[in-house]
């Protein structure tokens, strides 16, 4: 096993369907056991493998992991902010966002009046 693997990092493997966070990592003797969350699917999955499997895991450079839309980051904190809130209080979450659902079809409706 030549990387070090840690908590937080993003991977990328032949095993995976797509990128996905550890969660968990321990070494085991003969094997590694990891807890990866999957990001496209959200599901957390379970692995145990052998040094030559470990060896198949790519680290995703993480440094350049920046939203380029403005709007996209604004509508993922939103988004959170909202799914947070509504735990508390689920009128008052909704009532206080910050954006317009279906932005697109509103705005086709108001162009046209």
């Amino acid at each position: 096993m030549e990387q070090r693997l840690e908590e937080g990092q993003l991977v990328r493997a032949p095993f995976l369907s797509g990128q996905g966070e550890l969660k968990s990592v321990e070494e085991r003797p003969g094997y590694l056991k990891l807890e990866v969350l999957i990001k496209e699917t959200s599901k957390l999955k379970s692995f145990t493998l052998s040094d030559d499997e470990v060896d198949k895991i790519e680290t995703v450079d993480q440094s350049d992991r920046m939203i380029e839309d403005s709007e996209d980051f604004f509508l993922g904190i939103e988004a959170s902010r909202i799914r947070l809130a509504h735990q508390f209080d689920p009128i008052l979450a909704v009532n206080t966002a910050k954006m317009t659902p279906y932005r697109t079809r509103w705005r086709q409706s108001t162009s046209m009046h």
